[in-house]
């Protein structure tokens, strides 16, 4: 089920919108920012923008802001739609085995 993060009115008005979407599972986490037919993912591990088309610089720093300060909640929206996919990526075997031995 999508998530769609709650925005301050006035960027509703302007047409913005911050989802969790459904079937992107295999990509690295992260939040869409929507704005009528353009549309960029922001990165819950980078916390930056993963596409640099359409320019990320069009996206006003209150929705960024927004996205940041709503950081835990879309991480924890994330990891319920995607559980294989986390945002805290799991430790490899190898590392726990080495973790282990010390």
């Amino acid at each position: 089920m999508p998530f769609s993060l709650p925005l301050p009115e006035s960027l509703r008005h302007q047409g913005w919108k911050v989802k969790i979407r459904e079937k992107e599972r295999v990509e690295e986490p992260h939040a869409t920012v929507i704005r009528g037919k353009q549309v960029w993912r922001f990165g819950l591990r980078s916390l930056g923008f993963l596409d640099a088309d359409p320019d990320p610089r069009h996206v006003p720093k209150e929705v960024v802001d927004a996205i940041l300060g709503a950081l835990d909640v879309l991480r924890e929206e994330w990891d319920e739609a995607y559980p294989e996919n986390p945002v805290q990526s799991q430790p490899d075997e190898a590392e726990e085995q080495h973790d282990d031995d010390a």
